[in-house]
């Protein structure tokens, strides 16, 4: 996540950002590892197990329901990804 979102305000700063996530991927683990699509949400929910979020975040890229979120801190931070996807 960007700590200032205004990084990604603008098409072309996007754009070069998105670039160089795809580089650092492809760098550290290999061209097969090239993500598809990289979203810039307003924020990412909390939780103490990073196995909920993880669970939550792979059910919203595959199109499913999240299940239970009740342990998030932040349970807003679902709906911006949710909308980061939708945006983009």
């Amino acid at each position: 996540m960007l700590k200032d979102h205004k990084q990604v305000a603008t098409t072309e700063n996007r754009f070069r950002i998105e670039q160089q996530v795809i580089g650092a991927v492809v760098k550290s683990l290999g061209g097969i590892a090239r993500p598809a699509a990289i979203y810039f949400p307003q924020a990412l929910p909390k939780t103490r197990s990073g196995k909920i979020l993880r669970r939550a975040i792979r059910a919203l890229a595959e199109g499913n329901e999240t299940g239970d979120m009740s342990t998030l801190d932040n349970p807003t931070a679902i709906d911006a990804i949710k909308q980061s996807m939708k945006d983009y």
